[in-house]
This record gives structure tokens, sequence and C-alpha cells, in this order.
């Protein structure tokens, strides 16, 4: 869920959109608790994020540039069950172009990020709920929902 930030006198608030970036299986607050042990020692050492990761849950980022985005149309199928209100696809558009960015070296790597998004908007297309925005047009939204929703509210 947006987070809105404020400051005292301005007109409007600086909106805060968390990247989705979850787990492919609920209760994600515990999987969440047993990836950050995982990752200490001693326990790194015994592996467990990895054979959990082949066995029942993976950690995804809906980020068509990282790693963690391989696994992206997994989560969705869970965030659709769960109804999350909203989506933060995240894509530099300097990776859309070989050589412009880290993330795309080669043009090996800018097809691996153009079959991501096809896969993603594949997914996204069988929703008939789904409604691509951009993040201004999110920001308007955003901005008239909370006003029509805390008229009786002093401002900050």
């Amino acid at each position: 869920m947006p987070i809105r930030r404020f400051q005292p006198g301005w007109q409007h608030a600086l909106w805060e959109l968390p990247l989705t970036l979850a787990f492919t299986r609920r209760p994600w607050s515990g999987w969440g608790w047993f990836y950050q042990m995982g990752e200490k020692s001693p326990w790194r050492q015994l592996r467990c994020i990895g054979i959990a990761e082949r066995l029942c849950v993976r950690r995804v980022w809906v980020n068509l540039e990282h790693d963690l985005g391989e696994y992206a149309t997994d989560l969705l199928s869970v965030i659709r069950r769960t109804e999350l209100p909203h989506v933060n696809i995240t894509l530099h558009s300097s990776s859309l172009k070989a050589g412009c960015s880290p993330y795309s070296a080669t043009s090996e790597d800018v097809e691996r990020i153009y079959r991501r998004l096809d896969a993603i908007l594949t997914s996204l297309q069988q929703w008939p709920e789904f409604r691509p925005i951009t993040i201004s047009g999110l920001a308007t939204e955003l901005e008239s929902f909370y006003h029509a929703n805390n008229r009786h509210q002093p401002s900050r």
C-alpha cells in the first residue's frame, strides 16, 4: 500500500510507492524472518534458503533487470489471490539498449529483459481487473482518493 509523507505547509504530499518484492508463498512475514535468519552465519552455512527455494518458496522482485525477477510470474499469481491493490514493475529505460546499463551489458541481457517483460504482460493481460497506470497517474489517483476521504481532517 502506498505511504503518504507530509511536510508542513505543502499543498501536495510525497507518495512512496513500495517496490513489489515478496515471497511466492504466505505467510510473507514468516518467510521474511526465515530469509533474514538464513542469510546470517552460522545458518548461512546450512544453505536453508537454497533448500527452501528448491522445495517450496522463492523471494521474488517484480524487477525485469534483477535475477530475483526471473520468477515474477509466479509471484503475480500469489499477488492476484491476495488482492493486493498495486503491482510495481521496475525497469530502467537505459536497460532496453545493450551497453547503456550495467543490467544490460550485452544484447543477450536485453533479450532476457524483454522475455521477462513479455511473460509479465502476458500474465497480466489475462486479469480482467488489471489496469496499467503510470507513476504520475497513480499519484494523481491517490491524491484524489485521499482528499475525497479526508475532507474533515485538518492537513498537517
